[in-house]
């Protein structure tokens, strides 16, 4: 009998927790109704009349006081190829400029791209090909970008702006113009440097990383020994600048000590190779973004920045990695802004599922079969807003609301089933988002894309893998998938977790009736 009361208890236990978990789950999923929060929502977001520039800045005055003490604005993506995404980082810009005083912009490109473009909307020189294809990304080879890029040399050009804007790359992935740069360079400053003559040797880096890596540290001593000399010969920003040149070379060497291999910008890599790139990457990007900073404030006395990114780069906190945008929060407090983007359906360029054919086309996603973060953006009936999570977090089912974990679109420069959502919790990745609810894709310009539009993967909007949230001491060490979010359910009980539970009565029924048996066997006589 003990052991059949130890049974029944232990049972009671399963299917109490079983059911005592399906209400929590019932309750958390009511406590966030769509109505309820969009209806609330609607009253806290700013609603945006276009995103196209050239239109005015009415709509974006509220902007001014929740941007007033921020010197770095990081404006994010939700893909790499959405047009209403890059038209309103251009528009964004404008307003900044014209209308808070922003005079340096740097985006998600090679760092040595700043010469061959400022170049062009400083001085006029080059045309708006070489210029686009100065930051060798595909991501930026687009009509969007080469307008906002015009608009910038308009602006220079106009006599009446006394002060004018600067262009930088912050990344790392590339030194073609770094090292094309450092080379003019020396060749003005110091024709006998060694550098020169082995410039060859860069063209494989990584075979010949024995004969670059001492010639780098030979070149950046000869830089801080003849200083003053390389100075006289040019001036002190261009000595920084190249000296800057230098040290992302540096960077690109060392980070690809750190990964296996060269990837591409957000392909999916393994587990550890990912988190291992990205942590590398963005921290190297990071440390970009602080010279560009710095060198603002020293030569133009200006403190204020937009970054272009990837929301995975400028967010505040990223799931998977520790991301640029960490450690910018970390060094410059409530001066930096994350501003990301998110919509609810529509196209955008990228790779398909079979990243490795390099085919570049326009996919397109319906409308979601579940509700996602932007599902409530969606009710408030505003098809572009923006909403600032620390106006918002005054109301506390809004604030409670974007503390806890929602799925929201991380598309990089290619689609892979199972990968298209992340799940976060919007108030600690952001201090804003721009949403907009239908998309189309870039208008790609120098780069080869398919003119037909690719079906979506049938798992996007069903019930799909989305990316595993990390615990927080250790936020890089895993990107495998877990089916995690359902749709949702008129019935307050899963089936699943009612058939498991049967399942585990019956069992118990069973053993305590095999168990009597036996007892009753064993009370016949011998």
């Amino acid at each position: 009998m003990e052991k059949n009361k130890t049974i029944l208890i232990l049972m009671s236990i399963v299917v109490l927790s079983t059911v005592l978990y399906n209400v929590e789950i019932s309750n958390a999923d009511a406590a966030f109704d769509i109505d309820s929060i969009s209806s609330k929502l609607k009253e806290m977001v700013y609603p945006l009349t276009t995103t196209k520039a050239g239109n005015g800045f009415e709509d974006l005055q509220p902007l001014k006081e929740i941007l007033k003490d921020v010197n770095i604005l990081g404006m994010g993506e939700a893909t790499h190829g959405t047009k209403e995404f890059f038209e309103m980082k251009h528009r964004m810009f404008e307003f900044l400029v014209e209308e808070m005083d922003y005079k340096a912009f740097a985006i998600e490109a090679e760092f040595g791209c700043h010469k061959i473009i400022n170049d062009y909307i400083l001085h006029g020189e080059g045309d708006i090909e070489k210029v686009i294809k100065s930051m060798k990304f595909w991501t930026w080879s687009t009509q969007e970008v080469a307008d906002m890029i015009n608009w910038m040399k308009n602006y220079n050009q106009d006599p009446n702006n006394k002060e004018k804007i600067r262009f930088y790359g912050f990344d790392m992935q590339g030194i073609d113009n770094s090292l094309q740069n450092l080379i003019k360079y020396l060749e003005k400053v110091d024709d006998s440097s060694e550098l020169i003559s082995k410039s060859i040797y860069f063209a494989a880096p990584d075979e010949n990383k024995s004969t670059i890596v001492p010639l780098l540290e030979q070149t950046e001593n000869s830089f801080k020994e003849n200083r003053e000399e390389y100075i006289l010969k040019s001036s002190v920003e261009e000595y920084e600048l190249i000296l800057q040149d230098l040290n992302t070379i540096n960077q690109n060497i060392k980070y690809s000590d750190s990964v296996p291999a060269q990837f591409s910008i957000d392909s999916q890599v393994s587990s550890e190779s990912f988190s291992t790139m990205f942590n590398a990457r963005d921290y190297y990007m990071a440390e970009n973004v602080k010279w560009i900073h710095d060198y603002e404030i020293k030569n133009y006395d200006n403190h204020k920045i937009m970054l272009w990114a990837h929301n995975g780069h400028i967010s505040n906190h990223f799931p998977y990695y520790l991301c640029m945008g960490e450690l910018l929060k970390n060094n410059f407090k409530n001066e930096y802004y994350s501003l990301g983007f998110d919509f609810y359906k529509g196209s955008f360029v990228a790779y398909g599922q079979a990243r490795s054919d390099m085919r570049l086309g326009i996919i397109d996603i319906g409308e979601p079969k579940r509700d996602i973060f932007s599902s409530y953006f969606k009710e408030t009936g505003y098809p572009i807003s923006f909403l600032d999570f620390k106006t918002a977090s005054a109301d506390s089912n809004i604030k409670a609301w974007l503390s806890s974990e929602q799925l929201m679109y991380t598309i990089g420069d290619s689609l892979h089933e199972g990968y298209e959502f992340a799940n976060t919790i919007p108030i600690e990745s952001y201090d804003g988002i721009i949403y907009v609810e239908d998309t189309n894709a870039a208008e790609s310009i120098y780069v080869n894309v398919l003119s037909s539009v690719r079906p979506v993967p049938t798992s996007l909007g069903k019930k799909s893998n989305v990316q595993k949230s990390t615990e927080e001491e250790n936020p890089a060490s895993e990107t495998e998938a877990s089916t995690a979010v359902e749709e949702a359910s008129s019935s307050s009980f899963n089936p699943i977790i009612i058939v498991v539970t049967l399942f585990i009565l019956i069992l118990g029924f069973y053993i305590i009736k095999r168990n009597k048996n036996k007892n009753e066997d064993n009370n016949f006589p011998q």
